[in-house]
C-alpha cells in the first residue's frame, strides 16, 4: 500500500500521538483513524491507492501540527496562553481529523460494495456501440485519417481465397486520445465490410481478467466474421497464442491497443497488419479551426484567434480536438460575448478577454467536481491516463510522479533522465546504464513517445504524453511543483493550464502549451484545487507549501538570482534550472551569476542540482553542505576552475560540465570522487588537462571529453577503469607513454569514440587495442582530423587495424583520407551484421561506396563529402541486395554526384521513407525507383534536380512532402518542373531561400498540395492569388513586412492560417 498510509499509521501508533490525544481529548478519534487506516492498509486493491495517498498526505499534515505544538506550561504565567491555544487547537484539529475519518470511512465503504473495482474485461451482449461523439457534444470533422481507412477498407474486402490458415489481424496502435476506437468504428460501421463478412461483434477490452472466447459461441467455421477487441491490455504470451488459434480463420480481427508489449506479440503473426496512430500534421487540426468558424455566420476575429491557439496546443490530438470544437462552436460565443459586456466599461484589452476565455476552456475540459470525484470513469480525459498508470509497478510509478516536476513540451534526454531518477533512488541499483535503460522502457513505451523532429544522432530524446503528464502534476502537486521567475525576482507557481511569466518589459505573455502528446501533459495544471491561475508572488508573500521536495525553476534571460521563496523548502531533494526556451544555450543564458550560501544551508537534503545555463564564474562556495548530493549539472555555465572543494562531494554519481567554454583546469582533488559514474565535460574547449589520477576514479562509466580541443593527452592508467561503458573523445597521441593498445583492457566498452587518429603513425598501436575483442561495443566513431599530414596508406593501415566487433550497431568515421575503405565493410560477405546506423563524413578521396544493401538491420545511412564518386550504382547496392531495413538515406556535400542509377532489382528500397539530398549541384536526375518514400529533403544547392522535367520521376508515385531549404537558386522566375511530376504532393516546405521575393510561379501547377510552409524567407514581399484554394498556410519569421492581394487575404482569414507568435498577438490586440 501506498508509503504516505503506512507512515501515517506510525504517526498514529507512537507513545507521543497517544499522549497528545489524551490531553487534547481526542484520544477515541485517534483510535477511530487507527483502526480504519490498518483496514485500508490490509484489503484496499491497487485501484484506490491514488485516493488513499492523498487522504494520508492531508492526515499527516494534521498530526503533524498535533504532535508539534506544546500542551503543557513549562511556568506559571504560561497558563493563559497555552489554555487558549488548547481550545482553539481542539477545535481545528477535531475538524481536521473528523474530515480524514469519514473520508477514509467512504473509501473503505466503496471497496466493501464493490463500488472501486477492476474495469470490466468486455461486454460479450454489446453487438454495437456508440460513437464518442453522440449525445449533447457536437458532431465535428476530423481530417487525416481518411487515407488510412481508405488502405485498411482495401485490406479488410480483399480476396483471402489463399491465406485462410491464420486469421487476418489488423492492429491499431496509438497513445489515450489519438482516435484508435474512433478508426475502428469507421471500419466496423462501413457498409462495405458489413456486407462481407456474416456476423460482426464489437468486444471492449480494459482490464486483464482471463481471455475467454465466449463471444464466439454460434460462430460457424465455414461463416465469416469481424471482430473489433478494442482497447487491448493483455500481454500474456501464452493467452494470446491460445486466443489467436481458437479464433476461426475465415474471417477478420480488428484490435486496438496502446501497450507496446501486445502490438510486438502479435507483429510476428504473417496475417498481422500494423498500423500506428501519429498526432495529427498540424494542417488537418486546421480543418476544425476552418469548421468551427464555419459554425456561425459572423465569428468575431479576437475569438478566431484565441480558437487559433487552442488547435495548436492541442497538437493534434482527436480527443482534444473534439473538446475544442465542442467549446468553441457554442459555450466559447456566449462567453465571449459576456466578457465583452462585463468588461465594457473597464475598457480592459482584448487580450485579457482571450486569456480568459483560454483558461475557461482548460477548466471545463476537467469537470468542476472532478476534485471529489477524480477517480470516476465520466471524465475520458483522465480515465485514459489512469487505465495505463494501474498497470505499473510501484518503482515505475515513482519514476512517472518524478516526471511530473519538468513543464510541458520538455524534451527528455533519457540518459540524463535515467541519471535524476538514480539519484533520487527511484530506480534500483543496477550496474550498466543499458539495464537501467531495460528498467525504464515500459514507462518510455506507454507514457513517452520519441521527439522525431529534432535531429540528434543517436541520443534518444522523448517527448511524454499530454495526458500523463496532467495526471501525475495532479497526483504529486503537494511534493512537485514548476516556478517561473521574472526579471523582478519573482516567482509564478504553475497550478493553471496556461505558463504566464513577465518579461523584459514587464508584459505578460501566454506561452503556448507544449507539445507532449497533449492528453498525458496537460492535467496536471489545471488540476489544482479549484482550478486557480497561475499566480504571481512577491518575495514576502508565503504560496508555496513546506512539503515541495522537487522544484524546477523556469528561468528567462534576464533572471538575475535564485529566488529567496526557496528558501522555506526545508525538504528540498530537486532543484532543477530550465530555460524558458530548451534550445542552444550559447546565448540564452539567464543573468544568475552567483548563488547565496544561505541555499545550501537550508537545502541540506538536496539530491539533484541543475544550474544550467547561468552565468556563475566561481564553483558555488559552500557547496560541501549538500551532503547527500548525487547529481549537479554546472553546463552551459562561466566557471573557470573547479576548486579542491570538490572532493567533499563523496556521495556525487554524476557530475557534468559540458560546454562550460570557460573552464581552464580541475583540480586534482576531482580524482577523488570514488562513487563518481558520469563525468561529462563535453565542450570545454579552453580545459587543457584531465586530472593526472584520473585512474582512481575506479566507479566511472561514461566520459565524455568530445570537443575539447585544448585536450592534447589523456592521463596514464585510462586502462584501469574497468568499469568504463562510454568513453567519448578519447585523445590518441604519439611517443608520451599513452597508446590506444590500452583500450583492450576496457572490456566492458560499450561506446567508444576516437579522435586525432592522425597520431597514430605505427599501425600496431592500432592493431594492439584489439576492438575485435571488445564484444560489447556497440556504437564507434573513428575521427580524423581533416588538415593532418598523415598519409593515405597510413589511415587505409589504422583503419583496416580497428576493425570492431560483429555485433556493432552504429559507426561513424570521419575525415578518413584513405582511398580504400577497409575489408570489413568493403566485403561482399557482410561482416557488420548488426549495423543498424552508419555515417561515412568528409571521406574525399574515397574511390567507392561501401556495399550497404548487403547489411540486413541497417536502418539509417549517411553519405557526405565523397567528392570522387559520381554515381551511385551496383557497389553501393551489393550484389543482389536488398536495404531490407533502411529508413533515413542522406547524401551530402557530393560536388560531382551526377547520377541515381536504377537498381539492378526491382524495389531495393522496401521501407526508405526519408530521403535527404544537400549541396549536390550536379545531379540531375533520381532514376531509381522509391516506391516508400514520402518526405523528400533538398539542401542548398540542387535547383538542377527539382527544376528539370522528369528529374524526380522514381519518386513520383509515392512523395507526399518535399522541404526546399537555403536554396539561392529559387526564385519567382523558377518553373520547377521536377516538381510538378509529383502528382500526389501534398504538403511543401520552404525554408532560408533568401533570393526568393515572390513564390516560383511553377508552383500554382502543384494541384495536389494542401499544405504550404514558408520559413524564413526574408525578402518574400507577397502571395499570390491562387493561394485562396490552399487549406493550410503557414508563413514564418519575416523581417519585411508581407503584402497579399485582397483574394489572398481573405483566403487567409476564411481557410489559411499565418503562424503568429504570442508577441504579434499582443500587438495587434493593442493597435
Amino acid at each position: 500500500m501506498a508509503t504516505e498510509l503506512l507512515r501515517a499509521i506510525d504517526m498514529l501508533r507512537t507513545t507521543r500521538m497517544e499522549e497528545q490525544g489524551e490531553l487534547l481529548g481526542i484520544r477515541s478519534l485517534l483510535e477511530k483513524l487507527r483502526s480504519i487506516t490498518v483496514e485500508l492498509d490490509e484489503t484496499s486493491p491497487p485501484s484506490v491507492a491514488y485516493r488513499i495517498k492523498i487522504e494520508s498526505i492531508d492526515l499527516r499534515g494534521t498530526l503533524e501540527i498535533v504532535l508539534c505544538y506544546q500542551i503543557r506550561a513549562e511556568s506559571w504565567h504560561e497558563v493563559p496562553a497555552i489554555f487558549l491555544k488548547k481550545i482553539f487547537l481542539c477545535r481545528m484539529t477535531i475538524r481536521s481529523l473528523w474530515r480524514s475519518l469519514q473520508n477514509f470511512t467512504k473509501i473503505a465503504e466503496d471497496v466493501k460494495k464493490g463500488f472501486i473495482r477492476s474495469l470490466v474485461r468486455y461486454d460479450s451482449t454489446k453487438h454495437a456501440i456508440q460513437a464518442k461523439t453522440n449525445g449533447n457534444s457536437v458532431q465535428y470533422p476530423i481530417e487525416g485519417r481518411s487515407e488510412l481507412v481508405d488502405k485498411m477498407t482495401r485490406v479488410l474486402l480483399a480476396d483471402r481465397a489463399n491465406e485462410e490458415e491464420l486469421p487476418m489481424v489488423l492492429l491499431i496502435v496509438g497513445g489515450p486520445g489519438m482516435g484508435k476506437t474512433h478508426l475502428a468504428q469507421a471500419l466496423y460501421k462501413d457498409a462495405r465490410v458489413r456486407g462481407k463478412f456474416n456476423r460482426q461483434r464489437w468486444v471492449n477490452f480494459k482490464d486483464a481478467a482471463n481471455i475467454s472466447l465466449g463471444f464466439l459461441n454460434g460462430t460457424h467455421h465455414g461463416s465469416s466474421y469481424l471482430i473489433v477487441l478494442d482497447d487491448v491490455w493483455y500481454e500474456n504470451a501464452q493467452e494470446w497464442d491460445n486466443l489467436i488459434k481458437d479464433l476461426p480463420s475465415k474471417g477478420a480481427t480488428i484490435l486496438t491497443t496502446r501497450s507496446t508489449a501486445v502490438s510486438s506479440r502479435l507483429a510476428t503473426m504473417p496475417t498481422c497488419k500494423l498500423y500506428y496512430l501519429p498526432a495529427l500534421q498540424q494542417e488537418f487540426s486546421y480543418s476544425c479551426l476552418e469548421w468551427v468558424a464555419s459554425k456561425s455566420g459572423h465569428y468575431p476575429t479576437e475569438l478566431y484567434e484565441v480558437c487559433r491557439v487552442v488547435v495548436e496546443q492541442c497538437d493534434g490530438v482527436p480527443l482534444l480536438l473534439k473538446h475544442a470544437c465542442d467549446f468553441f462552436s457554442t459555450s466559447a460565443i456566449e462567453l465571449w460575448e459576456e466578457f465583452t459586456v462585463e468588461d465594457f466599461l473597464m475598457v480592459r484589452p482584448v487580450k485579457s478577454h482571450q486569456q480568459r476565455l483560454m483558461h475557461k476552456f482548460w477548466q471545463r475540459l476537467f469537470d468542476t467536481d472532478l476534485q471529489q470525484h477524480w477517480l470516476s470513469e465520466r471524465n475520458e480525459v483522465l480515465e485514459s491516463a489512469l487505465v495505463s498508470y494501474r498497470r505499473f509497478t510501484s518503482d515505475l510509478r515513482n519514476c512517472l510522479l518524478y516526471c511530473s516536476v519538468f513543464p510541458l513540451d520538455y524534451i527528455f534526454d533519457v540518459e540524463e533522465l535515467v541519471d535524476h531518477l538514480a539519484a533520487q533512488g527511484f530506480i534500483p541499483p543496477m550496474e550498466t546504464f543499458a539495464q537501467r535503460r531495460t528498467f525504464l522502457q515500459p514507462l518510455l513505451d506507454d507514457c513517452f513517445y520519441p521527439a522525431q523532429e529534432y535531429d540528434l544522432g543517436v541520443k534518444p530524446m522523448y517527448r511524454m504524453h499530454r495526458i500523463f503528464h496532467m495526471y501525475v502534476k495532479y497526483i504529486e502537486r503537494a511534493f512537485n511543483s514548476i516556478m517561473i521567475t521574472d526579471q523582478e525576482n519573482s516567482i509564478s507557481v504553475q497550478n493553471s493550464v496556461r505558463h504566464v511569466f513577465h518579461g523584459a518589459q514587464g508584459s505578460v505573455h501566454i506561452v503556448k502549451l507544449h507539445k507532449i502528446h497533449k492528453i498525458f501533459h496537460m492535467c496536471t495544471q489545471c488540476m489544482v484545487r479549484g482550478f486557480s491561475s497561475t499566480m504571481i508572488v512577491d518575495q514576502d508573500d508565503s504560496i508555496m507549501p513546506n512539503s515541495i521536495r522537487h522544484v524546477s525553476l523556469i528561468v528567462g534571460p534576464s533572471t538575475e538570482s535564485i529566488p529567496l521563496q526557496l528558501l522555506r523548502l526545508k525538504d528540498l531533494r530537486t532543484l532543477i534550472l530550465l530555460p524558458a526556451e530548451q534550445t542552444n544555450m550559447s546565448d540564452k543564458k539567464c543573468e544568475i551569476k552567483e548563488i547565496p550560501q544561505v541555499l545550501w544551508q537550508s537545502s541540506r537534503n538536496l539530491e539533484v542540482l541543475s544550474l544550467h545555463g547561468t552565468k556563475i564564474r566561481k564553483f558555488p562556495q559552500k557547496i560541501e553542505l549538500l551532503h547527500y548530493l548525487r547529481y549537479m549539472d554546472l553546463s552551459w555555465t562561466d566557471i573557470r576552475i573547479i576548486p579542491s572543494s570538490i572532493s567533499k562531494l563523496q556521495f556525487l554519481q554524476t557530475l557534468k560540465l559540458s560546454h562550460c567554454e570557460k573552464l581552464q583546469k580541475l583540480h586534482e582533488n576531482t580524482s577523488k570522487l570514488f562513487l563518481l559514474q558520469k563525468f561529462d565535460l563535453e565542450g570545454c574547449h579552453y580545459l587543457v588537462q584531465l586530472p593526472l589520477q584520473l585512474s582512481k576514479m575506479k566507479s566511472l562509466e561514461c566520459l565524455n571529453i568530445l570537443e575539447c580541443s585544448s585536450l592534447t593527452r589523456m592521463p596514464c592508467g585510462i586502462s584501469q577503469l574497468t568499469n568504463l561503458q562510454s568513453l567519448l573523445g578519447y585523445v590518441t597521441t604519439h611517443n608520451d607513454g599513452c597508446s590506444i593498445s590500452e583500450l583492450q583492457s576496457l572490456a566492458n566498452l560499450q561506446n567508444l569514440c576516437l579522435e586525432g587518429l592522425e597520431k597514430v603513425i605505427d599501425h600496431s598501436e592500432a592493431r594492439d587495442s584489439n576492438l575485435r575483442d571488445i564484444i560489447k561495443l556497440e556504437s564507434l566513431a573513428l575521427r580524423w582530423n581533416v588538415a593532418s599530414e598523415n598519409t593515405s596508406l597510413t589511415a587505409e593501415q589504422v583503419l583496416e587495424c580497428l576493425q570492431p566487433n560483429k555485433g556493432l550497431k552504429t559507426l561513424e568515421i570521419v575525415a578518413y583520407e584513405g582511398e580504400k575503405l577497409p575489408s570489413w565493410l568493403m566485403s561482399t560477405e557482410p561482416y557488420l551484421n548488426s549495423l543498424v546506423e552508419i555515417r561515412m563524413i568528409d571521406i574525399r578521396a574515397c574511390k567507392s561506396l561501401p556495399p550497404l544493401g548487403l547489411l540486413p538491420c541497417l536502418r539509417i545511412a549517411e553519405i557526405s563529402g565523397a567528392e570522387a564518386i559520381t554515381c551511385i550504382d551496383d557497389n553501393f547496392y551489393g550484389s543482389k541486395g536488398i536495404f531490407y531495413s533502411l529508413e533515413k538515406l542522406t547524401f551530402s556535400h557530393m560536388h560531382n554526384l551526377k547520377a541515381w542509377e536504377e537498381a539492378p532489382t526491382e524495389d531495393v528500397f522496401p521501407r526508405l521513407a526519408e530521403v535527404t539530398i544537400i549541396q549536390c549541384p550536379k545531379l540531375t536526375a533520381l532514376h531509381v525507383v522509391l516506391r516508400s518514400v514520402k518526405k523528400l529533403n533538398l539542401w542548398m544547392n540542387i535547383n538542377s534536380l527539382f527544376s528539370s522535367k522528369g528529374g524526380l520521376r522514381g519518386v513520383a508515385e509515392s512523395l507526399r512532402y518535399v522541404s526546399v531549404s537555403f536554396c539561392e537558386e529559387l526564385r519567382a522566375s523558377s518553373g520547377c518542373m521536377g516538381l510538378q511530376d509529383l502528382g500526389y504532393l501534398k504538403r511543401l516546405e520552404i525554408c532560408g531561400c533568401d533570393e526568393m521575393t515572390h513564390l516560383p510561379q511553377g508552383l500554382e501547377h502543384l494541384l495536389s498540395i494542401r499544405s504550404l510552409t514558408i520559413d524564413n524567407c526574408s525578402k518574400l514581399e507577397s502571395l499570390p492569388d491562387w493561394l485562396e484554394n490552399l487549406p493550410y498556410l503557414r508563413v514564418t519569421s519575416h523581417k519585411t513586412r508581407l503584402t497579399s492581394t485582397n483574394r489572398a487575404r481573405q483566403a487567409e482569414r476564411k481557410k489559411m492560417t499565418r503562424c503568429l507568435t504570442p508577441n504579434s498577438i499582443q500587438s495587434n490586440a493593442t493597435n
